[in-house]
């Protein structure tokens, strides 16, 4: 289905090191930790890890990109103890390079697949990250959007996609295509 990009070579263990220190949380902390702790999750290949997996936009032009630090949201995410296993395939370049670009499809990973059923389009630039989970290949999985590239894949491969508004969560660290 080549949903998958890249798999984390070591995982980081801060979700299960997290879970030691429940007893030190507030109960919102807990829900949240509960969630995340010992969870595979897995993101997008435009957000930036600091960990050995390159960020690449599924470009083969940044192929041996690693970039200095975690992007905002990851940095979130190992805070609360998630644990990210990987990176997915999407459109390259979340799909900007060209206005007849085929969903789902980069240099690097190919062309991702729709779990349902391999002949269909799996919809949007988060493809990868909606395909992994529909396949149960993860629990969680983390995606950008611009125009669609969320809400058409979850909707496609029958999850559930969260768009969150602009601007109530940092951008940074995140290849973008547009500062909307």
């Amino acid at each position: 289905m080549k949903t998958i990009e890249q798999v984390t070579p070591h995982p980081s263990r801060s979700g299960w090191q997290k879970r030691r220190q429940r007893d030190t949380l507030s109960p919102r902390e807990r829900a949240r930790d509960y969630f995340l702790a010992r969870r595979a999750n897995i993101i997008k290949d435009n957000i930036a890890t600091r960990d050995r997996m390159m960020t690449t936009a599924g470009s083969l032009a940044l192929v041996g990109a690693r970039p200095p630090k975690d992007a905002f949201v990851v940095k979130r995410l190992r805070e609360a103890g998630a644990v990210i296993l990987g990176k997915t395939n999407l459109s390259e370049w979340a799909n900007i390079r060209s206005s007849h670009s085929t969903s789902g499809w980069s240099g690097r990973g190919g062309l991702t697949r729709n779990p349902y059923a391999l002949d269909r389009n799996p919809c949007g630039s988060s493809s990868g990250s909606a395909a992994a989970v529909s396949a149960n290949f993860c629990v969680l999985a983390i995606g950008t959007e611009t125009d669609g590239s969320i809400v058409c894949p979850s909707g496609v491969n029958g999850i559930v996609g969260i768009k969150p508004t602009v601007g109530l969560l940092s951008r940074a660290g995140i290849v973008p295509i547009a500062h909307s």
